[in-house]
């Protein structure tokens, strides 16, 4: 039995919501989402022939409510029990203990210890303890390495976004001087870097501007509010350095909070001429934006990557499992 002690706060989706999510990924299984008696705490239960799950709303002290998962995953496929544990990754909850029968390379790689067992808790109380500088040389392999912990089996069953990074540094649109670092106790944790892209106009003007990514957090840093703290000062430096506008592709939700907007508003899509919610830009100036259009170019490395180049790369690296797990792109 998986038991966990969630604590949500008012930002993160409500637990009905979670609930919604994962019946509709069970209808997608051919399981439906079994309701318990209409007035109790308990607000479902999933056939337990799949995967059972019973929530019960314990309390809730000001904006936090107060709640235990009981998740019944014996009999439940290996990928599914993975969908349980990424979403409650996404949150923070006091403790997991886990008793399914699966690879212990696997539950290391989600932070369990040998007694199958985790906590998600804040690793900084004081975040003025943490150094933002600019990456060194001397950094290289800790900033690949982090980034590789980060997106592992994030958007893909493993990943490349640390072979991006490694590409990046080559490229004359590669921004050193962008290249920040998050630095806690002597060790990098975080990592966020910028290229320069461009944007082609109607009349084929070319505009420059910047984009970030792949910015990273070692997992067991990325509640602790270090990637806003990378995101915050590097806008600022670029402001400051005179670029006009940043374009990124990412989560809105997360994003708008930094000021970015749908890249749609201002008339600008993708080199094929594609939009969506997740393509975004921040004026760093006032108005700089607002008379251009057009179609965004950045660098051919986000989408041109030779797959033996990546596969001898990364052998320098630990192994670790690949998964496919159904909160992947």
């Amino acid at each position: 039995m998986l038991e966990i002690q969630l604590i949500q706060t008012m930002e993160q989706p409500s637990i009905e919501q979670l609930l919604i999510e994962a019946n509709n990924y069970c209808i997608e299984h051919g399981q439906e989402l079994k309701q318990t008696k209409e007035k109790s705490q308990i607000f479902g239960l999933y056939n337990p022939e799949l995967c059972g799950i019973a929530v019960t709303k314990e309390r809730e002290e000001n904006s936090l409510e107060i709640v235990t998962f009981l998740v019944t995953a014996e009999l439940a496929a290996e990928e599914v029990f993975l969908w349980y544990i990424l979403k409650f990754n996404q949150y923070t909850y006091e403790n997991i203990l886990c008793s399914v029968d699966i690879d212990n390379k696997l539950l290391k790689q989600f932070g369990f210890d040998n007694n199958h067992r985790k906590t998600n808790k804040r690793q900084i109380e004081n975040l003025e303890e943490v150094i933002i500088r600019l990456e060194n040389e001397r950094d290289f392999e800790q900033t690949e390495e982090l980034t590789r912990e980060a997106f592992w089996n994030v958007y893909n069953p493993g990943c490349n976004e640390h072979f991006i990074l490694h590409e990046l540094r080559r490229k004359e649109t590669y921004l050193p001087e962008l290249h920040y670092v998050a630095e806690y106790k002597g060790k990098v944790i975080g990592s966020i870097v910028y290229c320069k892209g461009k944007i082609v106009d109607d009349q084929a003007g070319v505009h420059e501007v910047i984009g970030f990514g792949p910015i990273s957090v070692l997992p067991q840093y990325q509640r602790d509010g270090i990637g806003s703290i990378l995101i915050n000062w590097t806008i600022n430096k670029a402001r400051e350095m005179g670029f006009v506008a940043i374009l990124i592709c990412g989560n809105p939700d997360y994003y708008h909070r930094f000021g970015f907007k749908s890249a749609s508003e201002y008339e600008i899509t993708m080199s094929d001429g594609s939009s969506f919610d997740a393509f975004m830009a921040l004026e760093l100036r006032e108005g700089a934006l607002g008379e251009l259009s057009g179609r965004y170019y950045e660098d051919d490395v986000f989408h041109s990557i030779s797959d033996d180049q990546f596969q001898t790369y990364d052998k320098k690296f630990a192994e670790k499992v690949m998964v496919k797990t159904p909160t992947q792109l």
